[in-house]
């Protein structure tokens, strides 16, 4: 009798989960799409670092080489 029970339970909280999930399904298939294309659901993702010109990636490439060339005059006078 047990088993019964347990497996009617089971049985009925499956149904329940296959019907809100159907029926969300159905709401979200009735939503119209934003007309630019855009997900709202989502937020948009910024980045916190703003965008570094080629002229300043030079710099810092050119910097780096320098700092690395200092460090090994540095050892070989050691």
């Amino acid at each position: 009798m047990f088993k019964k029970a347990k497996y009617a339970i089971l049985l009925l909280l499956l149904t329940v989960l296959l019907t809100s999930c159907t029926e969300s399904a159905d709401a979200d298939a009735n939503t119209p799409l934003p007309p630019d294309g855009t997900n709202q659901e989502d937020p948009e993702i910024v980045d916190s670092e703003p965008e570094i010109s080629e002229e300043e990636k030079a710099k810092l490439e050119l910097e780096k080489r320098i700092a690395e060339r200092e460090e090994l005059e540095k050892q070989r006078k050691e």
